[in-house]
Order: C-alpha cells, then sequence, then structure tokens
C-alpha cells in the first residue's frame, strides 16, 4: 500500500485550470519522478502536498489519514519534508546547526525543561548534534558543519538541505529540482543521494526534475503531467512512449499558437 495517495486533485488560477483530475501514488522504498513541461502543474502539485497550497478538490492522504487542506507544519509532522527550487538554508546559522533544526520533539524547545532539566536537554542535544554530524558525513560536507550556510557553494547549500530531510525523520521527501543551478559535476552524486535516500533510507521519494536522463536513472516509476496524468509507468516504458514526446512538443506547440 502506498504511504502517500493523491486523488483527483484539481486547482485553478483566476480561472486558469492547472492541475485536473490529477491522481498519483508514492511508495516507501521508491523513487517516484513527476515531470513535464514548464507549467504543467508539477511544483503546484507539490505544494498541495506539503500544505503550501490548497487544492480546490480532490484528495491527499499520508499514511492513512487525509491531510488535504492542512497547513505545512501539519504535513510536516504528518511525515512530509520538501525542497523548493531554491536553496531554503538558514543563512545564519553553521552547517551543523542547520540540520539538527529539523529534529522532531526536541524537549528543549520547551522552556521548563530548559530551566529545570538543564542536563537532560544538554545530553539530548549532544545525541542530535551528532545524528546531524552523521547525515553531514553520509553527504561529504562534515567538513562544513562549522560553516555559516550562507558562506558554501550552492551545491553543498542543496547537500545541506538534503542531510536536513534526512535527519527530520520524515517519510516522504518532495525534492523540487534539486539538480537545477549545481555545478554538472555534483549530478551524479547527488543523483546516488536521492536513490540511497529511497533504498538505503526507505523513504518515498517524489522527485519533480528536468533532467531527463536523471530521472530515468533514479526513477522506479514515472509520472508525465501536463496539466493532468498524460502517461506513466516504469522509466523504461515511459521512456519510449510518443506521448512523452507530445507531452512536452505539444506544450511548445500550443505555446507558440
Amino acid at each position: 500500500m502506498a504511504i502517500l495517495e493523491v486523488r483527483n486533485v484539481n486547482k485553478s488560477f483566476g480561472g486558469n485550470l492547472v492541475l485536473e483530475d490529477v491522481s498519483m501514488n508514492a511508495d516507501l522504498g521508491q523513487v517516484t519522478s513527476l515531470i513535464g513541461p514548464n507549467g504543467a502543474g508539477k511544483s503546484t502539485l507539490l505544494n498541495i502536498v506539503s500544505g503550501f497550497l490548497k487544492a480546490d478538490s480532490g484528495s491527499v492522504v499520508m499514511d492513512g489519514h487525509e491531510i488535504i487542506g492542512s497547513p505545512p507544519f501539519k504535513c510536516f509532522k504528518a511525515g512530509i519534508a520538501r525542497t523548493f527550487q531554491d536553496s531554503q538554508v538558514l543563512y545564519y546559522m553553521n552547517g551543523l546547526n542547520n540540520v539538527v533544526v529539523s529534529s522532531p520533539g526536541q524537549r528543549g524547545e520547551l522552556e521548563y525543561n530548559a530551566l529545570l532539566r538543564p542536563r537532560m536537554v544538554a545530553a539530548e542535544e549532544r545525541e542530535r548534534s551528532a545524528e546531524a554530524m552523521e547525515h553531514l558525513t553520509e553527504l561529504n560536507i562534515q567538513s562544513k558543519a562549522a560553516s555559516l550556510a550562507q558562506a558554501l557553494s550552492y551545491g553543498q547549500q542543496k547537500l545541506l538541505e538534503f542531510a536536513r530531510m534526512l535527519n527530520s525523520r520524515a517519510q516522504v521527501f518532495l525534492l523540487d529540482e534539486p539538480m537545477a543551478g549545481i555545478h554538472p559535476d555534483l549530478i551524479a552524486g547527488l543523483s546516488a543521494m536521492i536513490r540511497s535516500a529511497a533504498v538505503d533510507h526507505g523513504k518515498a521519494v517524489i522527485l519533480v526534475e528536468h533532467n531527463l536522463k536523471v530521472v530515468m536513472d533514479v526513477s522506479d516509476y514515472v509520472v508525465v503531467v501536463r496539466g493532468e496524468v498524460v502517461v506513466e509507468g516504469p522509466p523504461s516504458e515511459v521512456e519510449n512512449d510518443e506521448r512523452l514526446t507530445s507531452a512536452f512538443l505539444g506544450f511548445v506547440s500550443n505555446a507558440a499558437t
């Protein structure tokens, strides 16, 4: 059974129908890619799933619970974490604290614990920091633990965001164009990390990405959208389906007329 189920989602902006009756699933241990031309509604769907945007109608079920219309913090508590097209690191925090901040259930956030149980809080903070450092090490950016996030390269900031997602213990990762703006030399490594999030960490990954080679290399399942679902299936099938080409070329043709 899918950990995340999107059913019959519709969304319009000013009378312009952006998503029409879109349905898809995400399974633990798998990468599901959502692809299509610019303006096809991919990021809109991620925004609806993560609570940043309200759908006009439809259903989003996370681990058996309806969450559509819930605010972002409730979607996060339900187990959904996401990245955006632009880096969203905390620039004036160091790398380690950028990751620690995503740790769920930090008892030190409660004032009475900080005042009355300082040893417990200190021990927990050490444990959280050690866990965060493990994720930085896994992504090979442990040397940036003490560096301010604003001093990191754009690619390193993307890796920092990925470490923060791993640390959050979320079950579903929504990745919105993670390859955008990063150096080509980093693409293979980041692709491997996306695959590892699913295979080694057991996450359900929904990937929005324009680099079709990356999509075909890392995905277990591909959903092509252009306002509605055009075609879906395993990468080997979708890659050779003429509807994939027509989804992109048809969009260009319509835009030109």
